[in-house]
């Protein structure tokens, strides 16, 4: 009997394929990667930034084709180039890593203050976040017609429906956008529950090995952008799934929802979903010794075949696991980005006068931890902190994290939430957006909540660009025509040049948008009730019970389902009291 066959880890030497350092950018270049960090409700937020991102970087390319009509030979609109080279997201974040994959191939409209409520709707950021996904939809009870075990608290339904519809999205108008990687890459990363197991093998009487399990999982797609110039420099990674419409070799865009909902799936608020891929992809993990004094030896990661995959597989059986949030393991995928921007080992440049490429971190929660009470020691107590002290250290990466505290690294910039509340206080992070509450869940219930985190994303996008967003004068990015240079921070003293000069509409000042006033929770009282004595009958295997068994079951699940309610109620009630944005003490 032959041996069982597995994928076969690569020939060649890890950094063949995943280079330690990568090539820098084309003259005059500046390279960028998006890092789109975990949301729920929250990614309302992203979108309004992605969206402004785009309008601007639009602007600016129409100013120079206008520039070149008007002023041949003597340009007055700087030259220099932003390249967007890799997009990561996880939770909400990949949901608009996808949605931007999608949307960058078309032209849309921008969806701001000023534009009309009927344009708005044809933009696919604002389409998704702000009018598609509402707690009515969620609330709904039609997923659970003829089930017989409960998936999730609430039904997925709406975002399969707008899932679908993001990966589907096609204006009618195709758009020709230079300043993306052709095609892109996008890494989308999720909680993997069954998990890849790796051996390391111990000397010792029994002879057994101690095994680990990773559960922090990744998956890679190369989207091909239509109308952008390819870049073929850039190699592709082999694990990647080749996205498009333009061969049979590629996956389908129809394909992508599975990828896109997997990525966001709350655990229990959201239904698990089923990644399917090939077995051979994990041949491609490695891992990054440091053999001393800043000299990287990468090696093959090996995972322990036999207890994932079926024996005789090759690089192309199909592996399945099923996925929950990827915000669980890693909710700002730095590193994933880094690699393909930089390269491998964890080397930057972060001179303001050298930098030419950098990574943009956008994250609607980047909130001091609350460290004010210890948790009492009960077992109730106790339950969901040591969940979110499983979750949080499964997050951490003191590597990734430690740029950020760098005030002076111009290689990583951050996004955040900032504005004003009603008493003037300035609110960063998760207190100055309204879909913070609830686990982030908050924004479900209020399109006003949407709308507002939406528009507050475009005018901190603007802002950023305008004031944060900046390299030093004499960096070799800009040519002879610099933007003109900006006092960042302000009233610093300090001038610098912005990276995306502002043109056109993204010129019009985003204005704070207003406030939103408090919804009334008790108005979803029947809705709550209504889905959770659905829920309750089908635990309870209701319509399978005799007839006196569901009548006794009749006035027990209506009781609970109302208490349940009621509850629900309280708890959103307290939500928004707890908001300093919505009822600023």
């Amino acid at each position: 009997m032959s041996e069982a066959t597995y994928p076969v880890t690569p020939q060649v030497a890890v950094d063949k394929i995943f280079p330690l350092t990568q090539p820098g950018p084309a003259p005059h270049t500046f390279e960028l990667a998006l890092v789109l960090g975990g949301t729920v409700s929250a990614g309302c937020y992203t979108a309004g930034v992605l969206d402004f991102l785009i309008e601007a970087l639009d602007a600016w390319a129409a100013a120079i084709a206008q520039d070149d009509k008007d002023n041949p030979g003597a340009p007055t609109v700087p030259r220099h180039k932003v390249l967007i080279r890799v997009v990561t997201g996880t939770s909400g974040g990949g949901v608009n890593a996808v949605l931007l994959s999608r949307a960058l191939s078309y032209v849309y409209p921008p969806a701001s203050v000023q534009t009309a409520p009927e344009l708005r709707a044809k933009n696919p950021f604002y389409q998704i976040w702000v009018n598609a996904i509402d707690i009515d939809g969620l609330l709904a009870t039609d997923d659970l017609d003829g089930a017989t075990t409960i998936t999730s608290l609430l039904s997925g339904k709406p975002l399969a429906a707008a899932a679908a519809s993001g990966i589907s999205f096609d204006s009618g108008e195709a758009a020709a956008r230079q300043y993306v990687a052709n095609p892109l890459p996008v890494i989308l990363t999720y909680t993997n529950v069954a998990g890849i197991p790796y051996k390391q093998m111990f000397s010792g009487q029994t002879g057994r090995a101690e095994y680990f399990v990773n559960h922090a999982d990744f998956v890679r797609f190369a989207i091909d952008i239509q109308g952008a110039l390819p870049t073929p420099q850039y190699a592709l990674a082999p694990d990647s799934f080749e996205v498009g419409n333009q061969t049979q070799d590629m996956l389908a865009w129809s394909g992508m929802s599975s990828y896109a909902l997997g990525t966001a799936a709350f655990p229990v608020g959201l239904p698990a979903v089923q990644i399917a891929r090939p077995a051979g992809h994990y041949a491609y993990r490695y891992i990054l010794p440091n053999s001393g004094q800043g000299v990287y030896s990468p090696q093959w990661l090996v995972p322990e075949w036999s207890l994932f995959v079926q024996p005789d597989s090759d690089a192309g059986s199909k592996y399945a696991f099923v996925s929950l949030d990827g915000g669980c393991t890693d909710n700002a995928p730095i590193g994933l980005a880094h690699d393909v921007l930089a390269g491998i080992a964890p080397t930057r440049e972060t001179s303001g006068s050298m930098v030419n490429r950098a990574i943009v971190l956008i994250d609607p929660f980047t909130d001091v931890p609350n460290f004010a009470a210890l948790p009492k020691a009960d077992l109730v107590s106790i339950l969901f902190p040591t969940i979110n002290c499983l979750i949080q250290n499964n997050r951490f990466n003191s590597a990734d994290l430690a740029a950020f505290t760098d005030g002076s690294d111009f290689s990583r910039f951050l996004i955040t939430p900032s504005r004003k509340n009603a008493k003037g206080d300035a609110l960063t992070g998760g207190d100055a957006i309204a879909s913070s509450g609830l686990a982030a869940f908050l924004g479900f219930f209020s399109r006003q909540y949407r709308e507002h985190d939406y528009m507050l994303g475009r005018r901190n996008c603007q802002a950023f660009l305008k004031s944060w967003f900046t390299l030093e004068p004499d960096n070799a990015v800009f040519n002879v025509l610099k933007p003109p240079e900006v006092e960042t921070p302000p009233n610093s003293g300090k001038f610098e040049v912005p990276i995306i000069p502002l043109y056109g509409s993204a010129l019009v000042e985003q204005p704070s948008p207003e406030i939103p006033g408090k919804f009334d929770p008790d108005s979803l009282e029947d809705q709550i009730e209504a889905r959770a004595d659905k829920l309750l009958r089908v635990a309870a295997h209701v319509d399978s019970a005799g007839w006196l068994a569901r009548q006794a079951y009749k006035v027990v699940i209506g009781i609970a389902s109302s208490k349940a309610a009621d509850k629900v109620v309280k708890v959103v009630q307290a939500a928004t009291r707890d908001s300093k944005l919505l009822n600023p003490k």
